[in-house]
């Protein structure tokens, strides 16, 4: 899950390890692709959504 929804009080107490961070970069990823396909199709305002 992204730390943009993660409480204020529960941040920084997770763990960092490789595959934290690997999954985060795969979800930064997976929404840049989706952003950039809808950007694509003319749908730029969906994409701040």
């Amino acid at each position: 899950m992204s730390v943009a929804f993660v409480p204020d009080w529960l941040r920084g107490k997770a763990k960092v390890n490789q595959e934290t961070i690997q999954r985060l970069l795969e979800e930064n990823d997976q929404l840049i692709r989706c952003i950039v396909e809808y950007q694509n199709k003319g749908r730029a305002n969906e994409c701040v959504q």
